[in-house]
């Protein structure tokens, strides 16, 4: 008990205390907040894989975050829409309103209970953004990127909904530290480490597909260094082979009650095409001699694929591979009418994150990062290398926070590059590298007290940002974006409205005693399960409804931003006469 005591150090305590601190945000906040837009899919899709072993739903995610959150619900008596069986007369968001909302379980309970999966998954990325740091800068320096982790109101908000983008941020933050770890001194434990990481970063989201052509190319990097190309060869095959088969059995776990004859069909169905068009589109397409050599090769491929699904050894891998598929159509093909910045578009914008970081991420942690680029560079330019060789020697001594950096510059093209502008989420991965690179950076810079003194001011200031916040942390912007209240006119989707503030508004209708509210809600919450007969739906096609039933008009500002035209009629729409949450405005007729 004595070793145990004198092992405990300041540095531990504090990081407790940021742990404490963070989940006590993230649960007050996610016992508030009703069911966000993606959870809707998430939680069902997650309960039919670890009870009834079928992972039909919900394929354009992974299933590990989904599947972790929904072990809590095992110990809930439930029940499930059809007992998980004939699944395919519903879709998936019908299956989760079904599920949650109409039969006859606790929703709030299941919502509250799946969303300790991510809390538990938010609370080890602060874990291990200080172990990491602690190897790469010591304990005392390494408390400062897991405290802007701690309280980024980002990770805060994201961190207790039940999606993929805290626990992807997590498991790729691992696997680059361990991949690169691996590779510079090769070791059993290290493999298992990486391979693990890799494979979970897999499970988590597809976007960690990134890490495949960033690993190789980090390898080649290192192996110029020591010119131990088999070496290299075989330890990012053994990352990867074992990574994927981390993958493989997941999936192959997860598809055992899944038919393949019901995966055939829904294999045909994410390709494109019905069981008579396949006919037509490919088996007899793909025997016409002069068909061209990419649409034969093209029709040849899919129909492999849904061969290889009425195959019990290759079907797993299909159902990840049509995932991958229908995510890289969705965020590189597809296009989203998104508003942003006044404007409404459907298309990527390359301006889209770079502007959401300087809006969303605290004022504080935004100069900190600066601080910590202008150290670095001054930093940098001091060495003074004396050639390219100098230049790559630094770069090999120092080859995990290269790793990092090269990371964070990669993620943010492929980001910018992409037509999904749907939400600063998608790019939570970088925080935690650039926050433990920005520590690192302003470890080097040598001003005397005034470097305490600054950090002091910027770790209060952070503080108070995140008590402001609480607990409406997904509608955070700072005050270069409006702040708290203002920030929709930049940006709304998961930026600031995903349907979180239904509850508050069925209990602003009880404690107000409102018998009937005209509503034009977004989001994922059951109307009639929070509201009962006490709401109706606002019909945009029935000019005189204001003059029937109600006084009262509640709109999600989601919508009010998405579609301008279907709201002129509102006199004064940024000033409401009541504001529910953040995100839903009432006026008065």
């Amino acid at each position: 008990m004595e070793k145990i005591f004198k092992s405990i150090n300041f540095e531990s305590i504090i990081l407790f205390l940021l742990i404490i601190f963070s989940s006590i945000m993230m649960v007050y906040s996610a016992l508030g907040d009703s069911l966000v837009f993606d959870e809707l899919a998430h939680i069902p899709a997650g309960y039919s894989y670890v009870k009834y072993f079928d992972n039909r739903l919900n394929i354009e995610h992974p299933p590990l975050i989904k599947a972790l959150s929904s072990i809590p619900l095992l110990f809930l008596n439930l029940n499930f829409p059809s007992d998980g069986k004939n699944l395919e007369s519903l879709n998936q968001w019908e299956i989760g309103d079904k599920f949650i909302f109409g039969s006859g379980n606790n929703a709030d309970e299941i919502i509250f209970m799946a969303r300790l999966g991510p809390i538990f998954l938010t609370l080890l990325l602060i874990f291990f953004t200080y172990i990491i740091a602690k190897n790469l800068i010591g304990r005392k320096w390494a408390l400062l990127p897991a405290f802007f982790i701690a309280l980024s109101p980002s990770i805060l908000a994201h961190g207790h909904y039940v999606t993929t983008d805290i626990g992807v941020s997590l498991f790729i933050l691992i696997a680059i530290y361990y991949f690169i770890r691996y590779i510079i001194e090769p070791s059993s434990y290290l493999l298992f480490a990486s391979a693990l990481s890799f494979g979970f970063a897999q499970l988590a989201k597809f976007s960690a597909l990134i890490l495949i052509p960033i690993f190789v190319v980090l390898a080649i990097i290192y192996a110029f260094n020591n010119k131990q190309w088999l070496r290299l060869f075989k330890n990012i095959t053994s990352v990867f082979l074992l990574g994927y088969l981390v993958v493989y059995g997941a999936y192959f776990l997860f598809s055992i009650n899944y038919s393949a004859e019901n995966q055939i069909k829904n294999t045909e169905f994410a390709l494109g095409f019905s069981d008579s068009q396949r006919a037509r589109a490919t088996r007899e397409s793909c025997s016409v001699a002069n068909l061209g050599l990419a649409l034969k090769s093209r029709c040849i491929l899919k129909e492999s694929f849904i061969k290889m699904s009425g195959n019990n050894i290759t079907r797993p891998m299909v159902q990840y591979s049509i995932g991958a598929w229908l995510v890289f159509k969705q965020s590189i093909l597809a296009h989203h009418l998104t508003f942003f910045n006044g404007v409404l578009c459907d298309c990527g914008r390359w301006y889209y994150f770079p502007i959401l970081v300087f809006l969303k991420e605290s004022i504080p942690g935004l100069i900190f990062i600066l601080f910590g680029i202008v150290g670095g560079l001054i930093y940098f330019i001091k060495i003074k290398f004396k050639n390219i060789r100098d230049l790559f020697d630094y770069i090999i001594i120092h080859f995990i926070d290269f790793s990092f950096f090269f990371f964070v510059i990669i993620y943010g093209i492929y980001s910018i590059r992409s037509n999904l502008n749907i939400g600063m989420r998608h790019i939570l991965p970088i925080l935690a590298p650039i926050y433990i690179l920005a520590a690192q950076a302003v470890k080097k810079i040598e001003i005397g007290n005034f470097k305490k003194i600054f950090v002091g001011i910027l770790i209060f200031w952070y503080i108070a940002e995140v008590f402001f916040a609480t607990p409406y942390f997904i509608s955070y912007y700072n005050e270069f974006g409006g702040g708290l209240w203002k920030g929709y006119e930049y940006a709304v989707d998961s930026n600031y409205d995903w349907g979180q503030d239904l509850k508050r508004l069925a209990i602003w209708v009880e404690n107000n005693n409102i018998e009937k509210i005209f509503l034009d809600y977004f989001g994922a919450g059951n109307l009639k399960y929070y509201l009962g007969d006490k709401f109706v739906s606002w019909d945009l096609g029935d000019a005189d409804q204001k003059s029937k039933t109600s006084n009262l008009f509640a709109v999600s500002v989601h919508l009010l931003k998405q579609y301008p035209g279907n709201y002129n009629w509102l006199k004064n729409i940024n000033n409401p006469d009541y504001r529910i949450g953040t995100s839903i405005f009432i006026y008065k007729f």
